[in-house]
């Protein structure tokens, strides 16, 4: 199968810097916090994988899924 794409494909997917340059210092420390989270997260899900193996299976995928929609992510099964 083909792929055409346009100019739009090509383009950066960072904010410019004159975007971020515009927001505000509660904006900023809340973008902060949300990175901070999802660093943590994404740290979080490659120990489980590492600890599974090191192999992302169809299994352990349906399993971190279940355990990041339950919010139970971190915390010791029951």
């Amino acid at each position: 199968m083909a792929y055409a794409t346009d100019h739009f494909g090509f383009t950066a997917y960072a904010p410019a810097a004159h975007e971020t340059a515009h927001r505000g210092v509660l904006r900023r420390f809340f973008d902060a916090i949300i990175e901070s989270r999802q660093r943590k997260a994404d740290r979080e899900i490659a120990s489980y994988i590492a600890q599974s193996g090191g192999r992302l299976t169809d299994s352990i995928e349906r399993e971190l899924m279940d355990r990041v929609s339950n919010a139970t992510f971190g915390e010791p099964r029951r």
